[in-house]
């Protein structure tokens, strides 16, 4: 996605993004570094981590039982490749979009994690290499058409 629209992108832009790590829950927030993620990197020997969610494919709202068998067909694609993670959710603290279970996986590449996600027909990830400053990455999902 080349140019998201400007409500669009801001809305990911104010999100928290809540991981659930047995260590203690921690949010990630875009542009600010994260000590808790940063320590979660450390612990899982991983210099980088994506936040990805199955939920409102397009992001368009989409009932609870749909988003909930993306949300399978997410934990078992993250199974299938051996990828560790751990539970998440995209909260919108202006309560305007319903919270989106999410995942945060451990060490996978950006450009595969932007795969993964578009193949959920996903606009965005949320990333952090070893400095554990999340960014927003928009994918190249494929269109609605």
């Amino acid at each position: 996605m080349n140019d998201p629209p400007a409500a669009l992108a801001a809305a990911y832009l104010r999100a928290s993004y809540r991981v659930e790590s047995l260590e203690g829950p921690f949010t990630l927030r875009i542009g600010e570094y994260c000590a808790a993620l940063q320590r979660w990197h450390e612990q899982l020997g991983v210099d980088c981590s994506a936040f990805i969610s199955a939920a409102n494919p397009f992001s368009v709202p989409t009932d609870d039982k749909q988003n909930a068998a993306a949300h399978e067909r997410l934990l078992k694609r993250l199974a299938a490749a051996g990828l560790s993670a751990v539970p998440g959710m995209g909260l919108d603290p202006n309560g305007q979009w319903v919270p989106e279970r999410s995942m945060l996986v451990a060490g996978i590449p950006v450009a595969e994690a932007l795969r993964l996600a578009a193949s959920f027909n996903q606009h965005a990830i949320v990333f952090a290499n070893a400095d554990a400053v999340p960014r927003l990455c928009w994918t190249e999902a494929p269109s609605a058409g």
